[in-house]
C-alpha cells in the first residue's frame, strides 16, 4: 500500500509532470520523423540529421517546455490534484 501512495504522490508532482512534458516533446519529434521517413520511403541520413536539429532546437528552448509543465501542473491544481513548481523551482534556484 505504501507504494501505491508514495507513486500517486511522484505522479502528482511537478518533477512527474515536467518529465512527461519532455519526453513528451521528444517522443514527439521522434514519431514525426519515423512517419515521414515510412511515408515517403525516405533515406536515413537526411531524416536523422532533421530530428538531430528537432532535439536541438527544443534543447535551447527548454524554457516553452518547462512553461507548459507549469500550466498543466496548475490545471492540474484545479482539479483537485497538488503539486508546487514554484517551490521546487525555488528550491532548485537557491542551490
Amino acid at each position: 500500500m505504501m507504494n501505491v501512495k508514495g507513486t500517486e504522490k511522484y505522479n502528482n508532482s511537478f518533477e512527474w509532470m515536467l518529465m512527461s512534458s519532455i519526453f513528451y516533446e521528444v517522443l514527439t519529434q521522434i514519431d514525426y520523423v519515423n512517419t515521414v521517413m515510412q511515408a515517403r520511403a525516405a533515406t536515413f541520413d537526411k531524416w536523422i540529421s532533421q530530428l538531430v536539429d528537432n532535439l536541438t532546437e527544443l534543447r535551447n528552448n527548454w524554457e516553452v517546455i518547462f512553461a507548459k509543465a507549469i500550466l498543466a501542473s496548475e490545471n492540474k491544481k484545479s482539479f483537485g490534484y497538488c503539486g508546487n513548481h514554484k517551490k521546487h523551482l525555488k528550491r532548485k534556484l537557491l542551490a
